[in-house]
């Protein structure tokens, strides 16, 4: 369930294009917000958020 929101969340992540290349930026509340306005999250939403926020973490890193 919660990689399933990931998931869907992940698809409206902000991007730098610059001449390096481009960068993904960290998800923030401006892209899990609009989720939570739409879904009620499997688990309360302060955990929700956090998990959210450390699976992007996890994400950025690789």
């Amino acid at each position: 369930m919660l990689v399933d929101a990931f998931t869907l969340i992940e698809r409206g992540r902000r991007v730098v294009a610059g001449m390096g290349g481009v960068g993904r930026l960290p998800l923030s509340l401006h892209e899990i917000g609009p989720y939570l306005d739409r879904f009620a999250p499997p688990i309360p939403e302060r955990e929700f958020i956090f998990a959210i926020m450390r699976m992007d973490d996890v994400a950025l890193e690789q």
